[in-house]
Parts: structure tokens; C-alpha cells; sequence
């Protein structure tokens, strides 16, 4: 079990410049919902106008360009924010105030489970003011506010329709966005429907090591670019991406508060591009340095498992996602007494990332079939595949609720939170045995106006119980190619 305590003090001078007038955005990450204008620096917010026209599709892509933050990317569809040099646990990741539950930190090639498609705006907090929102982000947090249960009533009809069409890649995107308030109730639904081929690439654009460093042998250089115009557009293997996403809420706003439910529901469907030697099968352009003089190569199918496939006929690298979730939320105001009013909420996720091998059975580069691996799930046992896929799995259900104390002169709120995750690995390529954890935490916050500063306290504890199990594992047995798989049929010790 581990216990952490959290003391966080600012203490801030008033500023005697005219600040300029600016829109009041409000960072919901926060507990206090303070104003952008009113943290500071460490926080960055990205509204929904600005992530519409850069385009971007994967999370960490679409804050890459702010300072201090950068995207550790494979391929199209994983970007994980770096933030400070921090990632993986040291960043937390956020939607709508609480921590997104998936299986990201588990693997650098995992995406981060969360629909961009009709947001209301992405904030960023960089270094250890992270601290104040959630537990453990000394490096960060980005929190994701799709504003699917509304708080406050629409004030019309609002409905956006995008389409995006891609020729590098065969692909196209249709997403559909509506709000509207009707009869006093609050709706909001979103879809997307995302599919994009793998990444066309010219011969020419790809510089093979033979020709840097043999330039001498002119008359070969010149066979071979005869041999690279007679060939079509070379593609990047297992660049593809598909997306599919609904997203409905309503809520109903009343002078006591406000009460809403919210569905969403993800599916994903991507390739791995080799990232170089060294990344168990998801590393490295093999195909740019493959198709001729490196045929014989073969570092990265050492870690497929497939030592007698050229990289252009190589594996098949995929996973599949599959996100549901389901939240209800709230708010009710007293109108006496010295509890002011009380936000709350009810979330449940179940979610699961299958990752596989299967020959590329299929003709990828003409766009007939690109998204064969669907059955290729299916299939790959018969392509000699022993290990079969790996499924890594989470499903957590959290409540919490916030209790307002605050007065005309001084704001004071008292925090608790209780979740459950239970994460499982199962597969081939698992590495930990099935965990349950349980967590708590309570937190207190206090904010108070003086003349010239302004003042902010805040303590928080926190609990982690988690449950598992050790498995017996065996180094000689395994490097003697036994089939039993002693470490998993081993003796467990439960933790």
C-alpha cells in the first residue's frame, strides 16, 4: 500500500499593469476553476477553433507545438505528450477533470484512448503545478473537456459537419457534431468515422545507406535509380489508422444545479511501423532500406519471430481497441447553511487493446482491402504464428464528489475520491499477471483575496492498494525452447 501527502502553497503579487483584455476561459482541471489569466505561465489552453484548423489527429500531436511539450509518436495513430522530458506515468492524462483509464502507460506504442472530434478545449499544465489537480503528474497533465454534460444550457442549435480527404494515404475522415437544447434538456452527440491507408512514399525520397557511403560505384547508382523509375510509389508498412466514435450526453440545468449522463464509445484499428532494430517488432523504416541492397537482413525479424520474410513481405503489425464508458455527473446547491453545494459524479470504463502478427496476405499499397487485419485477428494462427495476440485490458469504475464551503471572501473545498481498476495482460507477450487496485483520496483546498496578493493552500492524501501476484519464473527452462511456460504455470504469491 502506498500513502502520499501532497502540501501545495502559492503565494502571488498583485501585478500593477493594465492587462489587456482577453476572453475569460476558465481551466476546468482546476479544483477552484480558476481563469487561464489568473494561474499563470505553466498552463497552456487550446480551444476547439485552434485544434479544428491544425488538423491533428493523435493527442500528443495536437499540443506539440507549445513549449516545453513534445510527442513521442508511432506512426499515425500513437502520440503521447512529452512534457519536460517527462512521460508515461509522470504525465497524467485527463478527460473532463478525471484520469483517462486505458492501458497507454503500458507500452510506448499505445495510444491514448481519447475522442478529439468536437472538444470544447485541451488544457496543459506543465511541471509540478500538476501536482494541484491530480496525483503523481510531477511532470504534467492535459486534460481533454468535451463538455458532453453541460453545465450551463445551450443557447442554440449548433451543428458542424467536417470531411477530410488525404492522397498520401488513400484515406478519408467524416465526423458530425450536434448540440441543442430541447424542451430544457441538454443534448450533445458526436460521430466519427476515420480510415485512412498506409502512407504513400516516393523511391526517390528515400536515401539508402548503400548509396551514402558507396558513391564511388557510379555506374550501380545508375541502375539503380533506372530500377526505382520503373517502380510505382513505395508505401510505409503498417501506417494505416481507423477510427470509429460516438459520443452522446444530455443534462438538464435547473437553479439547484445540474444532473447529466454521457456514453461514449471508441474504436480503433492501427498499424505499428517499424521504429528501428531494437523495438521488438515496432521499430524501424525496414521498408525504406529493405526493398534492395538489405534483403538480406534480418534484425527485425529476429524480434517478429519470422526469419525468413523479406521486410516488404514482412509481418502484419497491429492492434485494436476497443473503449466504453459511461458517466453520470452532477452538481446541487443548498440554499443554507455553511455547505454550499456539492458536485459529484459516477464513471464506469471498460477497455481493451489487442495487439497481434499476421502475414500481409493482402495487397496493401493499392488500397484493395488496407484493413484485412480484422480478419487477419482471425487468421494469424495459421500463418505460423504460435504466440497468438496479447490483450491488455482495463476496466475501472470511480465516484467522487466535491464539497463546496465557500463564502463571499474565501473559497474552501474538500475533495474525495474512491476508484477501482483491475488491469490484465493476457497473451503471449504478457509481462505482469492480472493486478487490482484500489484508491483514495481526499483533498483540501483553500483560496483567499488579500489586498495586493492572493493566496492559495491546498493538502491532499492519497492511498494505492493494489493486489496481485507473483509468477515462479523459470530462465532455464525458457532458454531450453520448453513449451510448458513454467513462469506462467508456476507457483504465484499474491501481494
Amino acid at each position: 500500500m502506498k500513502h502520499f501527502i501532497y502540501l501545495i502553497l502559492f503565494l502571488f503579487s498583485a501585478s500593477f499593469l493594465l492587462a489587456q483584455e482577453e476572453e475569460e476561459i476558465i481551466v476546468t482541471a482546476s479544483l477552484t476553476d480558476q481563469m487561464l489569466s489568473d494561474i499563470g505561465k505553466p498552463v497552456n489552453v487550446i480551444t476547439a477553433d485552434e485544434l479544428d484548423a491544425a488538423g491533428r489527429t493523435s493527442l500528443g500531436e495536437s499540443i506539440d507545438d507549445l513549449l516545453g511539450v513534445t510527442s513521442a509518436d508511432y506512426g499515425f495513430a500513437v502520440g503521447q505528450p512529452v512534457i519536460r522530458g517527462m512521460s508515461g506515468p509522470r504525465v497524467k492524462i485527463l478527460r473532463n477533470g478525471l484520469i483517462n483509464r486505458d492501458v497507454s502507460g503500458l507500452g510506448a506504442d499505445h495510444p491514448i484512448e481519447i475522442n478529439l472530434n468536437d472538444i470544447q478545449q485541451i488544457e496543459v499544465v506543465r511541471g509540478p503545478s500538476a501536482l494541484l489537480f491530480t496525483n503523481g503528474g510531477i511532470g504534467g497533465l492535459v486534460n481533454v473537456v468535451d463538455n458532453s454534460i453541460a453545465r450551463q444550457d445551450f443557447d442554440g442549435r449548433n451543428i458542424n459537419v467536417d470531411f477530410e480527404g488525404q492522397s498520401v494515404n488513400s484515406g478519408s475522415s467524416v465526423a458530425f457534431g450536434a448540440r441543442d437544447n430541447i424542451n430544457g434538456v441538454n443534448l450533445s452527440y458526436s460521430y466519427e468515422n476515420t480510415d485512412f491507408g498506409n502512407f504513400d512514399i516516393p523511391d526517390e525520397a528515400v536515401r539508402h545507406s548503400e548509396e551514402e557511403h558507396h558513391d564511388e560505384h557510379e555506374g550501380e547508382e545508375e541502375e539503380h535509380h533506372e530500377e526505382h523509375e520503373e517502380k510505382e510509389l513505395g508505401y510505409l508498412e503498417n501506417s494505416d489508422y481507423e477510427r470509429f466514435s460516438h459520443r452522446l450526453g444530455f443534462s438538464k440545468v435547473e437553479d439547484w444545479g445540474y444532473i447529466g449522463a454521457s456514453v461514449n464509445v471508441l474504436e480503433t484499428h492501427y498499424g505499428i511501423p517499424y521504429h528501428g532494430e531494437g523495438h521488438g517488432g515496432h521499430g524501424g523504416h525496414d521498408e525504406h532500406e529493405g526493398e534492395e541492397e538489405h534483403e538480406g537482413e534480418e534484425e527485425h525479424d529476429e524480434h517478429e519471430g519470422e526469419e525468413g520474410h523479406d521486410e516488404h513481405e514482412g509481418e502484419r503489425i497491429f492492434s485494436v481497441t476497443d473503449s466504453r464508458e459511461a458517466n453520470i455527473q452532477g452538481s446541487y446547491a443548498f440554499d443554507s447553511g455553511s455547505l454550499g453545494k456539492i458536485d459529484y459524479f459516477l464513471r464506469n470504463t471498460n477497455y481493451s487493446l489487442t495487439e497481434g502478427h499476421a502475414e500481409a496476405g493482402h495487397d496493401e499499397h493499392e488500397g484493395e482491402e488496407e484493413h484485412d487485419e480484422h480478419e487477419g485477428e482471425e487468421e494469424h494462427d495459421e500463418h505460423g504464428h504460435e504466440e497468438g495476440p496479447t490483450v491488455f485490458s482495463n476496466d475501472a469504475i470511480e465516484v467522487g464528489a466535491i464539497f463546496d464551503f465557500s463564502t463571499s471572501d474565501l473559497e474552501q473545498k474538500i475533495s474525495i475520491n474512491l476508484a477501482k481498476e483491475d488491469t490484465s495482460i493476457i497473451g503471449h507477450e504478457s509481462f505482469m499477471n492480472p493486478a487490482q487496485s484500489d484508491e483514495y483520496t481526499a483533498g483540501y483546498f483553500i483560496s483567499k483575496e488579500f489586498p495586493n496578493q492572493h493566496l492559495d493552500f491546498g493538502v491532499r492524501y492519497d492511498s494505492v492498494n493494489r493486489k496481485g501476484s507473483i509468477s515462479e519464473h523459470d530462465d532455464h527452462d525458457e532458454h531450453e525452447g520448453e513449451e510448458d511456460h513454467d513462469e506462467h504455470e508456476g507457483r504465484r504469491t499474491s501481494r
